[in-house]
């Protein structure tokens, strides 16, 4: 039987994917906060913060309010998702750069409508299991 590291529920992908088209017209990648409960990862949006097409930034303002808003705390973040309008679910260089060591990193393809879990470690991304649905 097939053991994933993590659960991603349904309805969550898809409202992700669905916001993620949205601001994909507009050249905009989504982005949020992978926070973690046993084997699940909840994603909560944050505000995309840069100005720059087809990049994201967290700002800490943002993080605070939103996970204040789901009444979690910053210790149980896990890492970050983020869009790729135009390109493959995979980190680019920026990407895990500016990524904490040891992070987890979910990427949704829009042209590709993909969806992929990275382990950020010693400036490489790492693919991580993770059961998901069907986009």
């Amino acid at each position: 039987m097939y053991m994933a590291d993590y659960r991603i529920e349904r309805q969550e992908l898809n409202t992700a994917f669905r916001v993620a088209k949205r601001a994909d017209i507009r050249g905009r990648e989504i982005c949020g906060m992978l926070v973690r409960q046993g084997n699940r990862l909840l994603l909560i949006p944050v505000k995309n913060a840069s100005k720059s097409l087809g990049s994201f930034s967290i700002a800490t303002s943002h993080m605070l309010i939103a996970l204040s808003a789901h009444g979690l705390a910053l210790g149980q973040v896990e890492g970050t998702y983020h869009s790729h309008p135009w390109s493959p679910a995979e980190p680019g260089e920026t990407d895990i750069t500016g990524a904490d060591n040891g992070s987890l990193m979910l990427i949704l393809s829009c042209c590709y409508k993909d969806v992929r879990l990275w382990r950020i470690q010693d400036g490489e991304a790492k693919p991580v299991r993770f059961i998901r649905s069907r986009i």
